[in-house]
């Protein structure tokens, strides 16, 4: 089930990346066009605003994995282990709220995307708001998955002083 895991999360970490490659290409294009030959492209702004959510949802994912959002660590130090790990556990219980939550009103909202297109890609808006319950559902399984000890921090290789 690990081994099931770690390939998932690798998978989420390479589309992150070509996500945020292909955001970080289309801005260069774009500024080397506008500012070089005083010309752009007209779906820039959309494509890089629309894979900018996946990249925010997919990349969220990753970054609770590897323990790299806001945390209650520091409350068990100092009160302890025991308030630690109370501490952690209502954190994990209001995240999994918010995330079954933010789920369900995008579920509900998505079905009125279907019939939206994006101005310049004509694409179905509906494909850019299925990030937001993909994302939640991941990130819900993450926190679960640490909790029954099935998910493991893959923290960067970068002491924190350097981040």
């Amino acid at each position: 089930m690990r081994a099931l895991v770690r390939g998932a999360t690798r998978i989420l970490e390479a589309l992150t990346l070509v996500g945020i490659s292909a955001v970080f290409l289309t801005v260069v294009v774009e500024v080397v066009l506008r500012y070089g030959f005083g010309s752009s492209l007209i779906f820039t702004e959309e494509l890089t605003r629309y894979t900018m959510v996946w990249v925010a949802f997919l990349g969220g994912v990753v970054a609770l994995r590897d323990g790299a959002h806001v945390a209650t660590g520091g409350i068990g130090d100092r009160f302890g282990p025991t308030v630690g790990r109370i501490a952690s556990l209502v954190a994990d219980g209001l995240a999994l709220l918010f995330l079954l939550t933010l789920t369900w009103a995008s579920l509900q909202t998505l079905p009125n995307q279907r019939d939206q297109f994006t101005t310049t890609l004509h694409v179905s808006i509906f494909w850019f708001y299925l990030a937001i319950p993909v994302g939640a559902v991941l990130m819900a399984l993450v926190i679960v998955g640490r909790r029954f000890g099935l998910v493991e921090a893959q923290g960067s290789d970068l002491p924190i002083e350097d981040l």
